[in-house]
């Protein structure tokens, strides 16, 4: 059992190092847009008096709360404007995750199907193996059948000598 979840564990973190340019995209949308909407959020907030958006690190905070659907709700918009770019911060955030996560999923999918066909392909070069095992005993050319019979060349095939000696 270890061993089939190493294997899945190294297939997760393989599929992690393909999808680099993808968790890129996906930390760097999530930085820009942190700046951004936490900026834009202290403008809209600031004025208000009973705001708690009083600076533009906590409005990077409640960005960040907001955008991992966290949402402690510690802090929130009181101005309508405040509410309006809130809807937008959460409805971009799915957006953000979405787009790089379907990418990541692809690229995981398609290594579980390359992993799932190797494994079906060392399954019938095994079962095809066991076979001819099986046919070569069951003929009596098994492995000193087969020097009996003058089989001693690649795959069971005559050699050069014995081949010549049926020639004649």
């Amino acid at each position: 059992k270890l061993a089939k979840h190493s294997e899945q564990l190294v297939l997760i973190i393989s599929v992690v190092k393909r999808s680099g340019n993808e968790m890129s995209i996906m930390a760097l949308l999530w930085v820009i847009s942190t700046i951004t909407f936490g900026s834009v959020m202290y403008y809209a907030e600031n004025e208000h008096p009973d705001s708690q958006l009083t600076s533009i690190t906590g409005c990077c905070w409640w960005t960040i709360a907001t955008m991992s659907t966290v949402g402690y709700g510690d802090k929130i918009p009181v101005t309508n404007l405040g509410k309006l770019l809130a809807s937008c911060v959460v409805f971009l955030s799915m957006v953000f995750m979405a787009l790089p996560m379907t990418l990541i999923v692809g690229k995981f999918s398609a290594a579980y199907d390359a992993m799932q066909s190797a494994e079906e392909e060392e399954e019938r070069v095994k079962e095809a193996e066991k076979k001819k095992e099986e046919g070569l005993k069951e003929t009596g050319f098994g492995e000193n059948g087969r020097k009996e019979a003058g089989l001693n060349g690649p795959n069971g095939t005559a050699d050069k000598e014995n081949q010549m000696r049926f020639m004649s």
